[in-house]
């Protein structure tokens, strides 16, 4: 047999195998493999993929298979599915493509990997030839997704991965499931042994206990089954128990289904016969034709069914399904009555075990299940239906009128009246009716042409809730907790709905947050066009501030939330005394210039203003009173520094009816002054930072409303700003974020604490009874609980939604890879190597604070060596000294980097370039200036306010010259209007995707006229590969939650962040 020409040698085969960094190739042993390939008449062919790097065209001869020996290294299942997965994380090198048989090996261990960690495997045992017993641990591929892939799998094995003549003669599937079996048992049986299970055994006799002698050949090193005894007895036990479980005929066209049937009424009433039935079925398994009456398989003509298999086939299938599943339930034995299976009766009790007992085990054996559509439904059994009733005002808040300045209710402390009503669906129930479903003691009981499950419990809670009344006075807080199964204290019953009227029906069915909202008109007094989708903004807000209930408006980044805020103001003054006149004011010290996000057109009017109207500066003191008089209390707005400057601007573009003052300086207002200035304007700015430092100067004005930009600072509840903030008393409250929800839903609790305090409950209930299930357990019903619960107080519109998506252009992103220099390699594993050194050696917050530092030092290390700074130098200076000249290459990110920007100013594009280090920023400001010789210029939060908007307003200026704007993330991911980029490029990797959206959302929002490209550099072999895996979780939380929805690296064990932080060989650049 000769060689393949076109074979590695088993040196080539070492060193290409060694790119996967994986120390399983330790166990690799050296041989000779004998596989049929394919041959032409001029030779060997080579592979598809061979053949197109080489260049090498085909001779157009026919193809025919041919032996070959090929080297080759082996190796074990176990070190096998280790070398595969490190395989699947690793980038594709141009100069080592993987094959086609590598790639598909790899996603066969990916689906073992998914089967281990779903926990998808069983025990099993097996004799072998001379009777020995063989214990293993066997994959279950029986579900419906495992089995989806299997079948995806098979029909994707590349020709060479069944090309050795062998055992399996070629068959794909003996090929997939021996691989499959292969990995999943090595490696559950590693994972026990190295965690000594078998220790558990000890002093047990094996040979006299069969179940001692299986559990040693599952749990120790050894398959081994030594019994003393017959191996044959102890194997049918086994493989009958797990008979049981496995679903037979996976292959097979139909999988058997069981019909339950209620009784036909007019033979209950004729005869009194109330028999259920329970028929056999067969139900396609891939849910496409006609389900088939199995007794119709045994009737004459059955030849003419639309039977997808011979009619023996389908027979013999149904005879060896009943028989597997009457182990799990002997009355399914009647299912075979003579040479024929159709269908069993039971009683009504019978029934009811079935339905609730048997039935989800069967499913789980893969027996399809078809129940009476009522069972396992709310409304299918004893259930609660709040009443609830209030006296209307005689005032509204809606249409076009004003709303009272006075609060027409107590918002969620709105007292309203109640009554629980005992109810089947939508039929109430009175204590007649239940006395009578007690005295029938029937499981199920029809009831108004439907049957009902009576449980017990439900029985003994409806009874009790009658006999002590059911009806009183509750808030609507009370009221909306209860409809939701959020009150510990309510009747021990399912709520299946609610009814009520007027705005507090509106309220709970969540209508002012549907495409149904009636909008309220425009002010007069705003200067510009609100788009539909913020007068619908503007009409929710509205709505709840007017019954005094807390609004989160979570709209995306970019979509007018400060403008719709603005429009509120106006809205509630209208008509209400006279107009005020435009004045802003500010300290006399100090002036609040040049901040924010000036230059933002939020409303997307196509037609920008010329300039800004200028901002007018008024003396504070008590001798200036407000011109007009106003009754309505003023709105504090509590905003981050870097956004507070803009507030003003926004409010004196499209209101400048209302009056605004600033608060912020060294020779800010304290105390009476403060007062007497709060009740002669209609808003007061101020920032996080001040709240808790004049909490006490604060708290002394009585706010109509407080507004919280940008939210999610006070998603700490602890810090002495959310209590500071939390302190104050106000009529109304209303939150602005884009990100609702960032890491965890314990900062959503915070949002909503604050706009409605003691809704969600405190804080450690809300972890048990949503957090924990829905981020840990990622529970759906519980998620969905918390979504109905927030609706009404939560209104999010994305860019992509359908009335918001014609404003925006497409965004595109992209992963742009990059090595690292030998120099940064080795940084990089000196970090590592100490920081796992350290890692076993100390615990709890200090190993949490030792594994966060040496993480952040590994990012900047894939940065730049010189983003290290020195421990004698301060990060909050951030200059760097010495000579430019060959910084740029001492990295390989900042390569990459360079040959993007490249084309960029080539292009006379303008990009916005976003680092979390603000040394990283000067570096990179002088490396661009130097390498490109392209205008740049960097924003941090060291820049002072007023040079902060001329570097705003000269990067929006139209002018043709290309540059790029170098932000840290900090200072420059929100509250910046930015549109003339149409590049964003995030040079470092930030823990939260949140964070990132905020920043591209500078570039990517309304205005924006071009496509958006947006850049993110990842360093191969390093960190950030599994950073963006991270990331990508995160969103996913995010967006089951709210609608836009996490390993915590420094929670991991030293093995998971030896596995995540290890170097690996894809990292360091190539010798040029």
């Amino acid at each position: 047999m000769r060689p393949h020409p076109f074979a590695a040698s088993l040196e080539e085969l070492r060193r290409v195998a060694a790119c996967v960094e994986s120390r399983s190739l330790d166990e690799a042993s050296e041989g000779v493999l004998t596989l049929r390939l394919p041959v032409l008449k001029t030779g060997p062919a080579p592979s598809d993929q061979l053949g197109i790097l080489a260049g090498i065209e085909p001779d157009g001869s026919p193809m025919m298979l041919a032996p070959f020996r090929l080297p080759t290294l082996r190796l074990p299942a176990g070190p096998a599915f280790e070398w595969l997965r490190a395989l699947l994380d690793r980038t594709s090198d141009a100069s080592t493509p993987i094959g086609a048989g590598a790639a598909y090996l790899a996603d066969v261990a990916d689906l073992v990997e998914r089967l281990l960690l779903d926990q998808r495997f069983v025990p099993s045992v097996y004799q072998m030839p001379g009777g020995r017993l063989k214990a293993a641990w066997v994959p279950w591929l029986h579900d419906p997704p495992a089995s989806t892939r299997v079948s995806g799998l098979l029909g994707s094995m590349p020709p060479v991965v069944r090309a050795e003549p062998g055992g399996f003669n070629h068959q794909p599937w003996l090929i997939l499931t021996h691989a499959i079996a292969g990995m999943v048992e090595a490696t559950v049986r590693r994972i026990l042994a190295a965690d000594n299970y078998a220790e558990a055994l000890e002093g047990r006799d094996a040979e006299s206990d069969a179940a001692v002698a299986v559990l040693g050949g599952l749990l120790d090193r050894s398959d081994a089954v030594r019994v003393n005894g017959s191996a044959g007895d102890v194997f049918r036990d086994v493989r009958m128990w797990l008979g049981r479980l496995i679903d037979a005929n996976q292959s097979a066209a139909y999988r058997l289904g069981l019909r339950v049937l209620e009784p036909d009424m007019a033979e209950v009433v004729r005869a009194g016969d109330e028999r259920w039935r329970v028929e056999a079925l067969l139900d396609p398994r891939d849910g496409v034709g006609e389900r088939i009456d199995v007794a119709d398989l045994w009737r004459r003509g059955a030849e003419r069914l639309p039977l997808r298999c011979p009619v023996d086939d389908a027979q013999d299938f149904v005879l060896r399904e009943i028989a597997r599943i009457q182990l799990i339930d002997e009355r399914l034995r009647d299912l075979v009555q003579g040479a024929s299976a159709s269908s069993i009766a039971l009683t009504t009790r019978q029934v009811y075990e079935f339905l609730r007992d048997t039935a989800p085990v069967l499913e789980e054996a893969g027996v399809r299940i078809l129940a009476p559509e009522w069972w396992g439904r709310t409304t299918g059994r004893l259930g609660l239906r709040l009443v609830l009733a209030h006296d209307e005002p005689a005032g509204g808040a809606g249409g076009d009128a004003a709303p009272s300045p006075q609060p027409i209710s107590m918002g969620l402390n709105t007292l309203v009246r109640y009554e629980w009503q005992v109810s089947v669906g939508d039929r109430p129930l009175s204590a007649e009716d239940v006395l009578r479903l007690a005295r029938e003691k029937s499981p199920l009981v029809r009831l108004g042409g439907q049957w009902v499950e009576v449980r017990p419990e439900d029985l003994e809670a409806a009874r009790d809730l009658l006999s002590r009344g059911a009806s009183g006075e509750m808030t609507i807080a009370e009221a909306m907790r209860a409809a939701h199964g959020l009150d510990a204290h309510a009747p021990r019953l399912p709520v299946v709905g609610i009814r009520s009227s007027g705005w507090i029906a509106d309220l709970l069915e969540g209508r002012f947050a549907s495409a149904s909202l009636m909008f309220i008109d425009q002010p007069a007094s705003f200067v510009g066009s609100l788009r539909p989708y913020q007068k619908a903004g503007l009409s929710w807000l509205a709505f709840l501030d007017a019954h005094g209930l807390g609004a989160c408006l979570a709209d995306d980044m970019g979509l007018g939330k400060t403008i719709q805020l603005i429009a509120l103001l106006l809205h509630e003054r209208n008509g209400v005394g006279d107009e005020p006149s435009a004045v802003s004011r500010q300290p006399s010290g100090e002036e609040e210039r040049g901040s924010g996000r000036a230059g933002e057109r939020e409303d997307g009017e196509a037609e920008e203003r010329s300039h800004q109207p200028p901002v007018t500066s008024h003396p504070l003191s008590p001798q200036h009173p407000a011109p007009g008089t106003v009754s309505i209390g003023p709105t504090l707005i509590v905003a981050p520094m870097s956004v507070a400057g803009n507030w003003m601007r926004e409010i004196h573009r499209f209101g400048p009816s209302l009056r605004v003052h600033v608060h912020h300086g060294l020779d800010r207002p304290t105390h009476d002054a403060f007062l007497s200035l709060a009740r002669s304007v209609d808003v007061i700015i101020t920032t996080y930072g001040l709240v808790s430092r004049d909490v006490e100067t604060l708290r002394r004005v009585p706010w109509r409303r407080i507004v919280l930009d940008e939210a999610q600072y006070v998603k700490n509840t602890p810090t002495k700003q959310a209590q500071a903030i939390r302190s104050l008393s106000a009529e109304r409250r209303i939150a602005l974020t884009g990100t609702p929800v960032e890491n965890r839903l314990s900062e959503l609790w915070s949002i909503m604490e604050f706009c409605n305090p003691g809704y969600l409950g405190s804080s450690g209930e809300f972890r048990r009874r949503f957090a924990l299930p829905i981020e840990r357990h990622r529970d759906r019903e519980r998620a969905e609980a918390l979504r109905a619960v927030i609706r009404p107080f939560v209104l999010r519109r994305l860019k992509t939604d359908p009335e918001v998506v014609p404003d925006l252009p497409d965004l595109v992103e992209t992963k742009e890879f990059a090595s690292l220099t030998p120099e940064q390699a080795a940084m990089y594993e000196q970090v590592v190597a100490e920081m796992l050194s350290q890692a076993d050696r100390v615990e709890g917050m200090q190993r949490r604070g030792l594994v966060l530092a040496g993480i952040v030092r590994l990012k900047q290390i894939c940065n730049h060596p010189a983003n290290v700074a020195p421990d004698d130098e301060q990060e909050s200076d951030g200059e760097i000294g010495g000579d430019v000249v060959g910084l740029a290459g001492r990295s390989g990110k900042v390569r990459r980097l360079l040959d993007l920007l490249d084309e960029v100013v080539a292009a006379g594009d303008k990009a916005l370039l976003f680092t979390q280090y603000r040394r990283m920023g000067h570096l990179l400001s002088r490396i661009i200036r130097h390498e490109l010789g392209a205008p740049v210029q960097f924003l941090h939060g060291g820049t002072p306010r007023g040079k902060r908007q001329e570097l705003i307003d000269h990067f929006q200026r139209a002018d043709g010259r290309p540059m790029v704007f170098i932000l840290s993330l900090r200072a420059g991911g929100v509250g910046l209007n930015l549109t003339a980029a149409n590049h964003v490029i995030h040079f470092d990797r930030w823990w939260n995707p949140a964070v990132e959206n905020q920043a591209t959302d500078r570039a990517f929002r309304i205005g924006q006229t071009r496509t958006v490209h947006v850049h993110k550099l990842i360093c191969s072999g390093t960190l950030e590969e599994r950073i963006d895996e991270m990331l990508e979780a995160k969103t996913d939380l995010a967006d089951r939650i709210v609608g836009s929805g996490d390993a915590w690296l420094t929670e991991l064990s030293t093995g998971q962040l030896r596995d995540i932080l290890t170097l690996r060989a894809t990292a360091l650049e190539g010798e040029e």
